[in-house]
């Protein structure tokens, strides 16, 4: 078993944010996707399955909590593990993120050891929790 994604995908609105993650997640070897609202983001999760999303909840359109909970209806895509990152964590927002699906949510800025730690242990828990559950 994998311990970490390999191909993470972006959904984040601001271009500068996107490009923030990219590098950071490049610099640990990872593969990166990107999408720029919610909807871009469901689509490009059911045609490429990342292994992982960090996921804006502030978008224009689609925003993170309805893609989060698309994502999570649909079985092709319900196991992917959601971080949401936001720079808005408001105790409201961090419970509606969770209930609509997100696994985990952090706030923006994210320092770059803390991103790749979260990221791990998100998908090491999501693995470990879908494999027990195939057992």
């Amino acid at each position: 078993m994998r311990r970490q994604p390999a191909t993470v995908l972006i959904a984040d609105d601001d271009p500068d944010s996107r490009a923030i993650l990219r590098e950071l997640l490049l610099f640990q070897g990872r593969a990166v996707l990107e999408a720029v609202d919610g909807l871009e983001c469901v689509m490009m999760a059911v045609l490429r399955a990342p292994d992982l999303i960090v996921l804006d909840l502030l978008m224009p359109g689609m925003d993170g909590w309805q893609a989060a909970a698309v994502l999570k209806a649909d079985p092709g895509t319900s196991d992917i593990p959601i971080l949401a990152l936001t720079a808005d964590v408001a105790p409201a927002h961090r419970d509606r993120a969770l209930l609509a699906g997100c696994d985990f949510v952090a706030s923006k800025p994210i320092e770059p050891r803390q991103l790749a730690h979260e990221i791990d242990a998100l998908y090491i828990r999501t693995r470990a929790r879908i494999h027990a559950g195939a057992a």
